[in-house]
């Protein structure tokens, strides 16, 4: 149901259900049994970053479904941690568009809640060359920022 409303064609509808994906995905975590739909369906929230969703709503849903399994200890599947770290990435480096502050705010919080996640924490070299990435990212984001900046004061 919700890949249907994910893929549809209304950006309204497409919205509302990345806005209720993260708690409804939340909910069903605490289910052992419904554990591995939710996982499966991780893919098709974070497809929707750059799909004419808000990505701060997709990052606000993803917080809710990381906070929910670490909360309640329940290990990403194996595969998932990268698909989300990923994700994340690629929500600091783009560079197509101009970084929002609040999503980078929430993507930041997103990867201190996967800091904590135990093959994370075991693989301290693959760790910081992730962090280091992910903070040459956001110089480079922020690099860009800047300059747009100035081009329209400059214009203006």
């Amino acid at each position: 149901m919700s890949s249907s409303w994910l893929s549809s064609e209304d950006p309204e509808l497409q919205q509302a259900a990345v806005q209720v994906l993260g708690p409804a995905m939340g909910l069903f975590l605490h289910h052992e049994g419904y554990r591995d739909t939710v996982f499966e369906s991780l893919p098709c929230l974070l497809q929707q970053y750059g799909a004419g969703v808000d990505n701060l709503h997709v990052t606000v849903s993803l917080i809710q479904v990381l906070e929910v399994a670490y909360g309640f200890q329940v290990p990403l599947p194996d595969g998932t941690l990268g698909i989300v770290c990923l994700a994340l990435h690629d929500q600091v480096c783009d560079h197509a568009q101009l970084p929002r502050p609040e999503n980078h705010t929430k993507v930041l919080y997103c990867l201190g809640l996967l800091g904590k996640d135990e093959r994370v924490q075991a693989d301290k070299e693959a760790s910081r060359v992730a962090s280091l990435s992910i903070f040459s990212g956001i110089l480079a984001a922020d690099r860009n920022c800047e300059q747009s900046k100035r081009v329209g004061r400059r214009l203006g």
